[in-house]
């Protein structure tokens, strides 16, 4: 699997309102899933309140995200391959996967949920990840 995995990174600490000069939008390469991880391609990431606050560098529930590291964030993946016994390529699967395109997650703090009551989709178009 050669793949190009979009992230935004944080770029600097912002001082004031976050301004887009904050921001570095990079691209890596994907891993492959050894034993005991899965890869998914991400459908819907939360951004709220909270974000703000991890950009800061400064005591809170949760360290700060560092420079040039993924932005932390609340996201939902559709499994695309598998060596996790627990995870199968077709998944839905919520966790706090970043700001990115592609994941390679060991399924850590991650939860399978049923797609097929809710189906997960983009609530914006302002970076979406094409299907």
């Amino acid at each position: 699997m050669s793949v190009t995995n979009r992230q935004i990174r944080p770029a600097a600490r912002p001082v004031g309102e976050v301004r887009p000069e904050d921001w570095q939008h990079c691209s890596a390469h994907l891993e492959e899933p050894g034993p005991g991880r899965f890869a998914g391609r991400t459908r819907v990431i939360s951004m709220d309140p909270a974000t703000r606050g991890r950009l800061d560098d400064r005591p809170s529930c949760l360290p700060p995200v560092g420079i040039g590291e993924v932005m932390r964030a609340g996201s939902v993946v559709e499994v695309t391959a598998s060596e996790h016994p627990g995870y199968r390529p077709g998944d839905h699967v919520v966790g706090t996967f970043g700001v990115q395109e592609h994941v390679v997650s060991d399924g850590r703090g991650a939860m399978k949920i049923d797609s097929s009551l809710a189906r997960p989709r983009p609530t914006s178009a302002r970076w979406a990840c094409p299907a």
